[in-house]
């Protein structure tokens, strides 16, 4: 993956989500051609192969692309108002600056592999196919490279990645993907006939739709890390499946700090009625062994099955980040569970800068009002910075700790068993009572060992 990563050129951002940032061709008339550097005051710093080269009508207008409809419509206005003479001129420079070349730019905020899939499949979905062909650039003939993306089912799919041609379009048509690492963003270029923009925007639509609603990573349990630059690697699918909600013990305590997390997953249209903030951020705190991960696996592993993302990140170091990412999975009513580990090596001491960052992330616009759930666990919660631990960060407190008589009880009773599941002491109650006294105090993990 990270081989594949490296081969895809980075660019920098300069582009505004889901509109072009930048377009090479403006339409002046026709004795009005210039290249080189703009003469009216909307210039933009272009870049590219395509030469800039700008053209309006007689009356100083830019140009739109229509549909023929619109086109029709438009010339019997023209008519109406400046004679058919004066409207034939003006359609047929209409037509004329359809045909002129443009660059189209557009930035997608996700993954390579999520956005070079949800690419590929709005391509096919607006044009009805994706070629493969090569497409004639400066330095020759240039054939789409083939990535492999993981799908969350275990196999794998072959898409296109780098130039894409549009025959459906033309033979000159194409689009171009680049990956920024540094911003989790892909960058999509093109050159086009200006007439092929609408159907472009709408390729660029039905990808951030797909992006929102059925991204490969949407509705999964993913783990995330970093590079020693700091950026993002491509996720994996972690699985969960191992997972056995009926062998989690938890203690009276434990389960009520739980249920403001679990009705919030369950019963997330309700808690939109209720007016119910969906976002929320809990601590699990407890000392080594007390089953803290073992419990967010299983949060996570409830979570995908109604539709929520479990995001895990073991290094907290670059939580603010991960937080910005979590926006991704966030843009529907399911939205996405961060679960990190250790925040106490993050959030302890003085407020430094790296800290600030990761309160005002928390705070600020980019997770406000988002579907985002943060778990946090720690094994020393009094190291915890105190402002970390406002109420409108932290909502709840999980607290996991040693088997009581309850949980010792019930340990007993799922882990004292045949491979049939059965308990080994029967129906012995008052035998398993007893037992389950010398348990009381102990940590699961170390009483696992035990038995």
């Amino acid at each position: 993956m990270e081989s594949k990563l490296a081969e895809k050129s980075i660019k920098g951002k300069s582009m505004v989500e889901g509109k072009p940032s930048k377009v090479s061709a403006r339409f002046f008339k026709e004795s009005e051609v210039v290249s080189g550097e703009p003469k009216d005051d909307c210039s933009e710093d272009f870049s590219g192969d395509v030469e800039e080269k700008t053209i309006v009508n007689n009356d100083n207008e830019m140009f739109k692309p229509m549909s023929d409809d619109e086109k029709l419509n438009e010339f019997k206005e023209t008519i109406s108002k400046k004679g058919f003479n004066a409207a034939v001129k003006y359609m047929m420079e209409r037509v004329k600056a359809e045909e002129q070349i443009i660059e189209v730019s557009y930035t997608l905020k996700c993954f390579s592999d999520e956005g070079a899939l949800a690419l590929f499949q709005a391509v096919k979905a607006v044009t009805g196919n994706c070629d493969l062909t090569a497409t004639e650039g400066m330095s020759g003939d240039t054939v789409p490279e083939l990535i492999d993306v993981k799908l969350p089912d275990g196999n794998s799919v072959k898409i296109p990645w780098g130039r894409v041609a549009l025959p459906s379009f033309d033979n000159e048509s194409y689009l171009e993907m680049d990956y920024s690492e540094c911003d989790s963003e892909l960058n999509v270029t093109g050159t086009i006939k200006m007439k092929f923009e609408p159907q472009v925007k709408a390729i660029i639509d039905e990808a951030t739709r797909i992006l929102i609603n059925s991204s490969i990573y949407k509705g999964q349990a993913i783990s995330i890390e970093f590079n020693e630059d700091g950026d993002a690697k491509e996720p994996e699918f972690l699985d969960l499946s191992n997972i056995d909600e009926n062998k989690i013990l938890l203690s009276a305590v434990a389960k009520e700090g739980l249920m403001p997390i679990m009705a919030r997953i369950k019963h997330t249209e309700r808690c939109v009625e209720e007016g119910l903030d969906l976002k929320y951020g809990a601590i699990m705190e407890g000392s080594y062994g007390t089953g803290k991960t073992l419990l967010a696996f299983m949060i996570g592993k409830i979570a995908v099955r109604h539709g929520w993302t479990f995001v895990y990140l073991k290094d907290c170091t670059h939580l603010s980040k991960t937080l910005i990412i979590a926006e991704n999975y966030a843009k529907t009513i399911k939205g996405c569970i961060v679960f990190a580990e250790d925040i106490d090596q993050t959030v302890r001491g003085d407020r430094n800068a790296h800290m600030q960052r990761i309160l005002n992330t928390i705070d600020g616009g980019d997770t406000k009002q988002k579907s985002i759930i943060s778990i946090f666990t720690t094994n020393h919660i009094e190291l915890i910075e105190p402002t970390f631990m406002r109420g409108k960060r932290i909502g709840g407190l999980i607290s996991l700790g040693p088997l009581d008589g309850d949980t010792a009880l019930e340990f007993i009773q799922k882990f004292v068993v045949n491979e049939k599941g059965d308990c080994l002491m029967g129906n012995k109650y008052d035998e398993m009572s007893e037992a389950a006294k010398s348990l009381v105090g102990i940590v699961p993990a170390f009483a696992s060992e035990i038995i």
